[in-house]
């Protein structure tokens, strides 16, 4: 989901009047929520121009003659149809835009931040409000911040599965303003679907202001 819809409209979720952060919270382990939502964008009328790909949270858009590396994928969650990645912090969702649902089978993925959304979206499906489409739940789960315990770890390109003892569950993510800046980011994700079909770590590393790369890999138990 892309641009102001951080809220669902007031005719289709529940509680969005309620402070972010009460609904769906996990507390079992330092765990907390995550969600994948298909977010199908109806067709813009052929009278009205569409929007340029839109820019994520930290800035208003990228300089005149440059793009963001999910931008330079082909992403334009505003006039596309995308797949909405969320995990929940104390302060609400932190949201990805991504091509495809995130599998370990796959390549690499253009990722675009967009702004921070409310803990709704952990059980809403439905329309959103202006005629921006509707999303419908493909995967939810529970998710672990992981740190490597060698601490320059990196994934190897053609890799596709990694081991529980490579890795630290150290809780949730931090707050959103903790992310912000244009430093690179890296954030390794422990992610179990709730019918336990799905384990797997996704990466997300930042690789320049609003553009991330998003990687899977099998989670290997010990």
């Amino acid at each position: 989901m892309a641009g102001d819809r951080d809220a669902p409209g007031d005719h289709d979720a529940p509680g969005d009047h309620d402070a972010p952060g009460d609904h769906g919270r996990s507390s079992v382990g330092g765990a907390g929520r995550y969600v994948v939502l298909r977010h199908t964008v109806p067709p813009a009328p052929r009278s009205v121009s569409t929007p340029r790909q839109i820019a994520g949270p930290q800035s208003s858009g990228p300089a005149s003659g440059s793009e963001t590396t999910a931008q330079a994928g082909g992403l334009a969650p505003g006039r596309q149809s995308h797949y909405d990645v969320m995990f929940e912090t104390a302060g609400g969702l932190l949201t990805w835009a991504v091509a495809a649902v995130p599998t370990p089978a796959a390549e690499a993925l253009a990722a675009l931040e967009l702004p921070l959304h409310r803990t709704e979206y952990l059980q809403y499906e439905g329309p959103i409000s202006r005629n921006r489409g509707e999303v419908r739940r493909v995967q939810s789960g529970t998710y672990w911040l992981c740190q490597p315990v060698q601490a320059d770890w990196s994934p190897a390109r053609r890799q596709r599965r990694v081991h529980a003892a490579d890795f630290h569950l150290c809780g949730t993510l931090p707050e959103p303003q903790q992310l912000a800046g244009p430093e690179p980011q890296r954030l390794c994700l422990r992610c179990r679907s709730d019918d336990r079909s799905v384990d797997q770590l996704v990466v997300l590393e930042r690789l320049d202001p609003g553009g991330w790369e998003l990687r899977s890999f099998a989670w290997t138990p010990m």
